[in-house]
């Protein structure tokens, strides 16, 4: 199967302006063809449902529902632009890169709105995305020491550049800080779901080319066969 690569992260740590477009420029120079998408998103549908999801989540609906419709909104994706892409046998060497993916349901709704997993586990089997798991997961962070500078310095950059503020993007420090240790026990739920799949930290306060540079060596050493090739 085509391999999946997932880029997680809480806010403002480069996952869309550096690490996304930048693995991607890479495996294309490797040979491979690449599908880069994100999540809710990817198509007019999952675009005009993404607007919806964060609308509702303005008005204050619960963890369930914002799980419910974040699930559905990556069947969407998987089925318009994931599995066409998979099935279409025009290129031998194919890659997929998404900007968030099942993990940030896991995260958000489930340990910072305590939802219990086991029911997004269980939304994740009814709408079938555990058959599309990454092969390798990128974490994206922001070190403790010096996070609010470096927060602060990114959320002004962002802000003159960002079209699409969600909810989660006017937080406080502390929120920020917890969301980022609930990333880092993210391999300990994927394994109680049995998923055998790697989780990579990077390190973010990294300049742009270094970060990137960072996430090709950790991902050569966790999928050495995407390089072999």
């Amino acid at each position: 199967m085509t391999p999946i690569i997932s880029i997680e992260g809480e806010e403002f740590t480069g996952k869309t302006t550096i690490i996304t477009p930048g693995l991607a420029e890479d495996f294309k120079k490797r040979g491979y063809e690449v599908l880069v998408s994100r999540e809710p998103g990817g198509t007019s549908e999952g675009e005009a449902l993404r607007q919806e999801i964060f609308k509702k989540m303005k008005e204050g609906i619960g963890p369930f529902e914002q799980a419910q419709l974040f699930t559905r909104a990556r069947k969407i994706h998987i089925d318009q632009v994931i599995k066409p892409f998979i099935e279409n046998h025009d290129h031998a060497k194919k890659l997929i890169i998404l900007d968030r993916y099942l993990d940030s349901t896991r995260v958000y709704q489930g340990l910072e709105g305590s939802l219990d997993m086991e029911i997004i586990f269980k939304l994740e089997q009814d709408f079938g995305i555990n058959n599309f798991l990454p092969a390798a997961t990128l974490i994206l962070y922001i070190p403790s020491e010096n996070f609010e500078n470096i927060l602060r310095q990114r959320q002004i950059q962002a802000h003159g550049e960002r079209k699409d503020e969600t909810t989660f993007h006017n937080e406080t420090i502390e929120t920020y800080v917890n969301r980022g240790k609930h990333y880092m026990t993210l391999p300990q739920i994927a394994q109680s779901n049995n998923e055998i799949r790697p989780f990579i930290s990077i390190n973010s306060d990294q300049p742009p080319k270094e970060l990137v540079a960072s996430s090709i060596k950790a991902l050569n050493k966790a999928l050495p066969h995407l390089f072999d090739i």
